[in-house]
């Protein structure tokens, strides 16, 4: 049973630690780690690897839980590994 399957007695806690709060606003935070980037170019520093923070935001293989990618998907299901698998299709076939 998944953290997030009804009759878990854990489903209201949240892996990636959110305890659900809205995801944060994706355009904003690749602005954030873009602005990032580019200061570690300037300064000669390595630009990877991210932080596992980073890439619970920005990463969208591990975002398949949000609503708005899943919509964006055609998916109504609100299945996390339909969206993924639609995901990896989808890279697949790039």
């Amino acid at each position: 049973m998944s953290w997030n399957d009804q009759g878990n007695n854990n489903g209201s806690r949240d892996p990636w630690g959110r305890n659900n709060n809205p995801p944060p606003d994706i355009d904003e935070l690749i602005k954030k780690f873009r602005a990032q980037i580019k200061k570690n170019v300037k300064n000669n520093k390595p630009t990877i690897p991210s932080t596992l923070k980073d890439e619970l935001e920005c990463n969208i293989f591990l975002r398949t839980d949000n609503l708005e990618i899943q919509k964006l998907l055609g998916i109504n299901s609100g299945d996390p590994i339909k969206t993924f698998t639609k995901l990896r299709d989808l890279k697949d076939n790039f």
